[in-house]
């Protein structure tokens, strides 16, 4: 890969689904003002309503009305 081609802010950021509390750790750039102790490390944290764990078409709990 190309070195220098990522923003400065470029890091590994936890995810949490605050419906099932489920915490994924990704890397983005995206501004937080929260953090989040997960398995001994401190990430930046960003709330989330719904993921893929607790989305109906990816938990195959979807019902067709």
């Amino acid at each position: 890969m190309r070195p220098n081609i990522h923003p400065d802010n470029y890091r590994l950021v936890a995810f949490k689904d605050m419906s099932n509390n489920d915490i994924f750790i990704s890397k983005s750039t995206v501004d937080t003002k929260e953090s989040i102790d997960h398995e001994g490390v401190n990430y930046p944290l960003v709330k989330l309503e719904i993921s893929r764990t607790s989305h109906p078409y990816y938990t195959g709990k979807s019902k067709l009305v």
